[in-house]
């Protein structure tokens, strides 16, 4: 195993080519499995519009606290679920509720974190919460892969994403692209076109990760 997910990472480079072609290729590989946590994702995103438009008073209380206290972290655990199937380890769709778990308020807190800086860069006239999107993208999978405190994920990756915010940036724009393309076809395609978006971004997160580390081991 260790073998094999090194090799597929000597194969992998932090660019918006490299990272798509690997999310296509762990798309073909990982295909049902993947499939099933975006439609688990899909299902449960929707209980937040069920309370909102099932709610007499107008109340956003309980959809927010669902959203903070169950989606958030559930989104960390897909993007485990991804960063497995990008290292050729064992896809397991119940991993997406691993984060509940001794780590799990620091998903909580992690998302919470991000949502709020991303949302105060969108007032400030958009670009600083793109700037702020692209250099917390990484994010999720510090907190649920590497173990670090909110705070800290934060931090690293600020650093980590210094240098590929630009290549970030494009590729959330050719994930628009992807999902636009995924819902024209019948609507159908946006879920292979989610399970490639996640794939690549996973394997970007990835292929800067390794390029870290073969940094320090020089």
């Amino acid at each position: 195993m260790e073998n094999e997910n090194n090799a597929s990472s000597g194969n992998l480079y932090p660019e918006v080519g490299s990272a798509f072609s690997n999310g296509w290729e762990v798309l073909k590989k990982n295909f049902l499995p993947l499939l099933l946590v975006i439609v688990i994702m899909m299902l449960l995103g929707g209980f937040s519009p069920i309370f909102l438009s099932h709610n007499p008073f107008g109340l956003t209380f309980f959809a927010t606290l669902f959203g903070i206290l169950f989606l958030g972290p559930v989104n960390y655990g897909k993007n485990w679920v991804f960063l497995k199937a990008v290292r050729n380890e064992e896809v397991d769709v119940k991993d997406i509720f691993s984060v509940f778990g001794p780590h799990y308020w620091e998903t909580v807190l992690a998302s919470l974190l991000v949502t709020v800086i991303i949302g105060i860069g969108m007032v400030l006239i958009i670009i600083p919460g793109i700037i702020f999107a692209c250099r917390l993208a990484f994010v999720p999978y510090l907190v649920i892969d590497k173990k670090y405190k909110a705070v800290d994920a934060i931090s690293k990756s600020w650093e980590m994403t210094k240098g590929f915010a630009w290549t970030i940036f494009v590729m959330g724009l050719l994930s628009c692209l992807i999902a636009l393309a995924g819902f024209i076809l019948l609507f159908v395609g946006i879920f292979p076109a989610q399970i490639w978006i996640s794939a690549s971004f996973a394997s970007m997160y990835h292929a800067v990760d390794m390029k870290s580390v073969r940094v320090i081991q020089v």
